[in-house]
């Protein structure tokens, strides 16, 4: 059968700084850059006619933490950044059924990376017995990749096909502009 993602290369490459200062006797703050390049590209593939695509992605980011002792056992922690994901290579080039069985998803090879910008706030209480964190947090997220298939419908043929598929108004990764994600996380660890 026809592949359903061409032969491909994901190459990744990053550098980062950070420094750790103590600011008081109880509070610290850890900031952050780093530079991160992502270059994916399709090759020659038997089965595939497809032209030969080339996308690389690059980006800036950066964070600060920071931690405040409310006591010996209690900590405020606090933290914002800016965020950076290039799509993979089954996001970008992959076309064909879906292993589900319940759609078609068609490649897209331009999509854009998802960036987004990060606020944490929460707190630490820890000790010789107890050790719990509670945070709530809100992250923005810029061309935030949401799946957007084919809908399983009318399958007429043994192979899948996009013709064999009732499309989807977007058959296909599609970025939200704009898409807001809030939350709680409680955590405890289980002994």
């Amino acid at each position: 059968g026809t592949p359903l993602v061409p032969n491909a290369t994901f190459r990744s490459f990053g550098a980062f700084v950070q420094g750790d200062f103590t600011v008081t006797d109880r509070a610290s703050l850890i900031v952050g850059g780093r530079y991160q390049e992502v270059k994916a590209a399709t090759e020659t593939t038997p089965g595939i006619s497809e032209p030969l695509v080339s996308r690389t992605d690059r980006t800036v980011v950066a964070s600060a933490n920071g931690i405040y002792q409310l006591t010996d056992d209690l900590s405020l922690i606090a933290a914002v950044g800016r965020a950076f994901r290039s799509p993979n290579l089954v996001e970008r080039f992959f076309d064909g059924p879906t292993p589900e069985g319940s759609g078609y998803q068609a490649r897209n090879p331009d999509l854009e990376p998802e960036t987004s910008f990060n606020v944490d706030l929460g707190l630490r209480y820890r000790n010789l017995y107890v050790d719990l964190e509670g945070f709530v947090f809100r992250n923005e997220i810029i061309e935030f990749l949401l799946n957007s298939m084919y809908e399983a419908a009318a399958r007429t043929g043994s192979e899948a096909t996009p013709a064999t598929y009732t499309r989807a108004p977007d058959p296909v990764f599609i970025p939200l502009r704009n898409a807001v994600i809030t939350g709680l996380v409680l955590s405890a660890p289980a002994w």
